[in-house]
Order: C-alpha cells, then structure tokens, then sequence
C-alpha cells in the first residue's frame, strides 16, 4: 500500500514539473514576442513601423479642432494626396533645437534618432494604409511642370494634372525612441506660392495606433 502511495507521489511530482516547465514556456514566448515588437528598426531603410506612422498621422489630422490648432491640410476634404518620391535630405540643426525647446515631453533619444535617420534622402514606397488615393511626384516631374521657366505657372499645370488634391506633401524619416511608444515626423505641404506650412509632430503608441501628442510649426508661407 506505502509502495503504491510512493508511485502515486511521484507521478504527481512529473505532472506538476511539467506543467510548471509549459508555463514557462508561455511566458517565455510572450516576453519575446513582446521584446520583437520592442525593437528600433534599422536606418538604412524605410521601415513598416514609419509607415505605420505616416498612416496613422494623416488619419488622426482629420480629428484635428483646426479652430484650435493649425495642420497643413485636412485629408477628407480632398480625393488625392501628392507625396514626394523620397524624404528630404538633411534637416537643419536649429530646426531639432526648435523643435526640443517647445516639446517639453520629448524623448532625446527621440531626437537622436529622428536626426541619425535623416542624414540622407530615402524613396518612399506604395505601402501607406491611407483611405485616401495618393501618388508619387518627383523632382523631375516638378520641374518638367514649370512651362518654359514661367514660375506662374507652376501651379497651374500642377492642378490640371492633379486636381481635387492637397498639393505637394513631403514627409521625413520617423525618429524613435528605445522604447518605440514615441515617435517624431518633420511633414510639410505647399498648395500655392503662398500657401504652405511644415510642422515638427510628436506621436506616442496608444493600443497598438501612433496618436499625435504635440506639434511645433516650423515654416509657413
């Protein structure tokens, strides 16, 4: 009778060792599918989470109260976005400087990698989630859009080639901090001559969508 007690003992000895071990496991799988979502994409390359942020702006600037707060455009009032073909270049230090002195919830780590990911131009690709209709414009087509040198006339042929758009929208490399909650975007759109605005926008991740926490206006004309 004890030799059966022993083996009855023992037996549940294993179950509960291996049932312990699958919980183990579980929440092994959890903390590292946690830790994947956690980690800073590379540079050298435009990723799906920057794109995730260019989605997820331009739907909440149609949310935005512009009796409040002034945006380049607002999305939903028009049936196509015109966005240049790469990220610019460089952006100007004074600009991050600018932008760090009226941001008092920013992430440095933010602005590091806003700047580390904006030394070059990059192309942007057709992977936006937008619901509005949207194409490229390149630097050439820009300038073929120019008839003959008249600078008049720039906006003309730009409308009868795109109308019912926003004008021409650029958009920077998205900086992250560590923890990737935080994310910064330069964006700028030109409409006319002297109709256009750039803004510094800070988002954060709330359940799993980039939400906009703070904007600085940088240009306008």
């Amino acid at each position: 009778m004890r030799g059966r007690q022993y083996i009855l003992l023992a037996v549940m000895i294993v179950i509960c060792c291996y049932l312990l071990s699958c919980s183990n496991n579980i929440d092994n799988t959890t903390e590292s599918d946690e830790a994947t979502e956690l980690i800073k994409p590379p540079i050298e390359y435009i990723s799906p989470e920057e794109y995730s942020v260019y989605t997820d702006l331009i739907e909440a600037m149609d949310a935005i109260d512009t009796k409040k707060k002034s945006i380049p455009f607002i999305p939903s009032e028009y049936k196509l976005l015109v966005i240049e073909d790469h990220t610019p270049d460089h952006v100007e230090t004074i600009n991050l400087q600018y932008v760090d002195s009226k941001m008092p919830g920013i992430d440095p780590e933010t602005l590091t990698d806003f700047r580390a990911r904006n030394q070059i131009e990059y192309p942007l690709e057709r992977r936006f989630g937008f619901k509005i209709d949207y194409v490229f414009i390149s630097n050439e087509e820009m300038a073929a859009l120019h008839s003959h040198g008249e600078q008049d006339a720039f906006w003309d042929n730009f409308y009868d080639r795109y109308p019912e758009s926003q004008g021409i929208l650029s958009l920077s490399r998205v900086g992250f901090n560590n923890r990737m909650d935080q994310a910064l975007v330069s964006i700028g759109n030109q409409s006319d001559w002297l109709s256009g605005s750039g803004f510094f926008i800070l988002l954060i991740r709330l359940n799993g969508t980039w939400t906009i926490r703070d904007m600085v206006l940088t240009w306008i004309s």
